[in-house]
């Protein structure tokens, strides 16, 4: 198996086991108070394990602190399936 299709095996398995865990709903709520550049920076973050930028922590963080909690606990457990 190539290393993408491990990737999105993971990504999906993560999906999966968010939508039991997390309202995917009250993501996409989430996600409607980011900008853009913000949105696909924190994405990033979450799936790719890069840092996320300050400016866009301070975004999140200002979307309200249930949207942090919330994207935090999607971080953790997809870095948990990853690693």
């Amino acid at each position: 198996m190539g290393v993408i299709k491990i990737q999105y095996f993971f990504i999906i398995s993560a999906l999966v086991m968010l939508s039991s865990v997390l309202a995917i709903k009250d993501l996409e709520e989430c996600g409607k108070d980011l900008s853009k550049k913000c949105g696909e920076n924190i994405a990033n973050s979450i799936f790719k394990n890069e840092e996320a930028c300050d400016d866009c922590c301070k975004e999140l963080i200002t979307a309200g602190s249930a949207c942090h909690k919330k994207l935090m606990q999607v971080r953790n457990i997809v870095r948990r399936k990853m690693s």
